[in-house]
């Protein structure tokens, strides 16, 4: 019996055989899955690729082979090789037929892959210089440490595709393909890293119309971006269906046998987590919403034309129940990416569902988009132009890339019959910068129904809106918090840049003073490391996005800033203060007793639990004369169970916000 954890020396020999066998079989495995992979891609090519073309893809294939010599998946120890011929393969099969492109998916990675001593750029260039031109965009741009820059990787993408869309369709199926293996290959931190970046393709395939790339986009990486979310999420959606499908199954045998729709294609789709995802503002991140917040189904009527897509929406508006203002006509009025469909939401069994009329022409354009009838249009897809031009001037930062409202959208209108649609969520303020900046700079409010309702309103669908503009009022910071399209939020900060100084917050005093008009102000900022108060001496600076950040004068934070004054100290004021407070017996009492000897009344208090259960968010709200509340808040600085001040302002007693009521 040999020692424990050591290979006898009687089998040595089988076991290193063995594996020698196993090393060979994989080897023939992995052979043959390449010549498999090959001869399919030749094979399929054909159908759609003359004879030029073909003698190009082979050329592709040759280099590939070339280049990737030697070259192993990390997850399985596969030929790496295999990889751009399935990405081939896949963009032949959603139609991207072209034989550049398919010659630029075999050889996207080769550049940044192959050894030096091959030359790859060189003599791919000298093959075929469009495609040379469009691996080159593909090409992962490296850092100083020598790993890949994801996000300068992707504006170099999306700015190639500007000039040629192929660029950007293939590196969207380059990251699917890679999506599929990101449990196998990284670590959990670094899966999510990934996926997050994937995300930004998700944006631009929905711009594109190729919302079944989206969708198995969206499959693919949700589950690496939030993992316990998503195996919940998936439990109740799988319940709810089950569910509803037994109600709904009887209601598509019930329209066949109608004869308005006898001849129509009717089906019942369930609904897959994609129509549940949407993409946030911030890039890299998204909100998966719950099942009860739309149907879990959706019914498509595929019809031969228009006038028997309006005739099919009225038998199905007779039959069921419909929920109302919820009837959109993208048919004559399509989506910017291309969607045509008439869609409602009708009651079946007490159960909402949505309802796609599509005709046949359109079925397949709404799911590929710019992939549909590809050999039929040029490459650059002038109809996409609009699109284009916002990807290539776009980067990870901005969100009009990537960002995507929920699918159900809010069509509004102003009073001279204008059109627009707006996320659900949105304000008046986005109503008012939607027409035009100087709208939104001016906008005071507007008259919907009869009735005057601030910018702060939100839009409700089918709404008609008169706006009420005052060429003296300008955009407020606290409509940041309120509008939901970026263009709003962008217009919104411009104008505050322009307009804080003469809005009546700072008064310039010379280039190395300036004087604060307006303490209430949202565009003051006020340190909390030093805590600065009305009526000491202060330093000041301007923020990039128009506001103004305040230190006490000696505050080694605002060391080189330009000296500020007050103009008036007001005798009363109310202060609001945010805290992060240790989670102790005695933290509240010792705080009530702070403000009991320096005078302050308390008129309002909000705790919030933290992630940690030793601390936890505290916001007063409390007024006295102006010694008073400066003495309040400096004992707050030093006070035993207070971590941190988190931020702090001052209310005159006219602005004083109103808290609503649980």
């Amino acid at each position: 019996m040999g020692v424990e954890g050591v290979v006898p020396s009687s089998r040595r020999g089988r076991l290193s055989r063995f594996i020698i066998i196993r090393r060979g079989w994989d080897l023939m495995q992995h052979q043959t899955a390449v010549r498999n992979h090959i001869e399919s891609l030749l094979n399929d090519a054909q159908l759609y690729v003359d004879g030029d073309g073909m003698r190009s893809i082979s050329k592709a294939v040759d280099f590939a082979l070339e280049f990737h010599t030697g070259q192993k998946r990390k997850f399985d120890g596969s030929p790496y090789i295999l990889h751009p011929l399935r990405i081939a393969r896949t963009i032949l099969t959603w139609g991207l037929r072209d034989p550049i492109s398919i010659c630029t998916a075999l050889l996207h990675d080769t550049i940044e892959d192959a050894p030096p001593q091959l030359r790859a750029e060189e003599r791919i260039r000298e093959w075929h210089p469009e495609v040379a031109e469009l691996v080159l965009a593909l090409t992962k741009v490296r850092k100083s440490s020598g790993g890949g820059d994801l996000t300068a990787t992707y504006e170099r993408i999306v700015s190639a595709a500007a000039r040629d869309i192929r660029v950007l369709l293939i590196k969207s199926f380059d990251v699917l393909d890679n999506s599929e293996t990101f449990g196998f290959v990284h670590k959990p931190a670094k899966a999510r890293t990934k996926a997050a970046i994937g995300l930004l393709y998700v944006g631009t395939a929905r711009k594109l119309g190729i919302s079944a790339l989206a969708d198995s986009l969206t499959q693919n990486l949700v589950p690496f971006l939030m993992p316990k979310q998503y195996r919940e999420f998936l439990t109740d959606l799988k319940n709810r269906q089950s569910e509803d499908s037994a109600l709904l199954a009887h209601a598509v045998t019930h329209l066949e046998g109608i004869a308005a729709l006898s001849d129509i294609q009717i089906q019942l789709v369930p609904k897959e987590i994609a129509d549940y995802f949407s993409l946030t503002e911030t890039p890299g991140t998204g909100r998966l919403m719950g099942v009860d917040e739309i149907p879990s189904h959706r019914l498509e009527l595929i019809v031969e034309n228009v006038s028997e897509a309006w005739a099919a929406l009225g038998v199905v508006h007779n039959e069921f129940q419909p929920v109302r203002r919820r009837v959109r006509d993208y048919l004559n009025v399509p989506k910017a990416n291309g969607f045509r469909a008439l869609t409602t939401r009708v009651f079946i069994s007490g159960v909402s569902v949505s309802v796609h009329i599509v005709c046949k022409e359109d079925f397949d354009a709404n799911r590929y988009g710019v992939l549909a009838k590809w050999e039929h249009r040029d490459s650059r897809v002038t109809q996409f132009s609009d699109l284009l031009e916002i990807v290539g001037s776009s980067s990870p930062g901005r969100s009009e890339v990537h960002a995507i409202g929920l699918r159900d959208q809010l069509d509004v209108y102003s009073k001279s019959g204008q059109h627009l649609t707006f996320p659900y969520g949105a304000t008046l303020i986005d109503f008012a910068y939607g027409l035009s900046a100087r709208d939104g700079d001016h906008c005071i409010g507007a008259m919907i129904d009869g009735k005057y309702c601030p910018p702060e309103h939100p839009l409700q669908d089918g709404d008609i809106i008169e706006l009420v503009t005052n060429e003296r009022s300008r955009p407020r910071r606290a409509w940041l918090r309120e509008v939901t399209t970026p263009r709003a939020r962008l217009l919104i900060r411009e104008a505050l840049k322009r307009t804080t100084e003469y809005y009546g917050v700072i008064r310039s005093r010379g280039a190395q003073n300036f004087e604060i008009t307006n303490l209430d102000s949202d565009e003051l900022h006020f340190a909390t490391c030093c805590i600065p108060t009305p009526g000491e001496r202060i330093v000041g600076r301007k923020t990039r996005d128009g506001g103004w950040r305040i230190h006490r004068d000696g505050c080694k934070a605002g060391q080189g800033w330009i000296q500020g004054t007050w103009q008036k100290v007001p005798k009363r004021v109310t202060f609001q203060v945010q805290l992060l407070l240790s989670h102790k017996s005695g933290t509240l009492r010792s705080l009530l007793d702070l403000f009991a000897v320096a005078g302050v009344n308390l008129t309002d208090l909000v705790t919030t639990p933290h992630r940690k259960k030793t601390q936890y968010y505290m916001e007063f709200l409390a007024d006295g004369s102006t010694p008073q509340v400066c003495e309040a808040l400096r004992g707050l600085r030093d006070a035993e169970h207070v971590i941190r001040i988190l931020n702090y302002r001052f209310y005159l007693k006219q602005r004083v916000p109103k808290r609503t009521q649980p």
